[in-house]
């Protein structure tokens, strides 16, 4: 197992936070847009982070279904004009519940 790293936590938390805040913009289709490109490069940085630490496979597992979350969130806003708000709202809830518990995960690791 990796030991905690505060970078890690700091990525994952600002994708809990960013998500949570995210839910007010699912009215407006370009602020909405912008938080799905937001939330997609956090979540790859925290990706290729998380990759490249010793020991972290199992912690690789849930940041690359992070990811997921995030590439097809974005996804939805970069084909479509319209993106209905409850699609916006469940997903942003969905990201934020995944990025809660890996946070979990990451705190209980010893720290060195």
């Amino acid at each position: 197992m990796a030991p905690y790293d505060t970078n890690e936590h700091f990525l994952v938390n600002k994708i809990k936070v960013y998500s949570e805040f995210s839910k007010r913009n699912c009215e407006n289709h370009e602020a909405a847009k912008t938080s799905a490109i937001h939330l997609f490069s956090l979540s790859s940085q925290l990706k290729s982070f998380s990759g490249n630490l010793p020991n972290n496979k199992e912690t690789v597992k849930m940041t690359d279904l992070l990811f997921v979350l995030t590439d097809e969130f974005n996804t939805r806003y970069e084909i479509n004009l319209t993106v209905n708000k409850t699609y916006c709202e469940l997903k942003l809830q969905s990201i934020s519940d995944n990025a809660d518990t890996i946070q979990k995960v990451i705190a209980k690791r010893p720290r060195s």
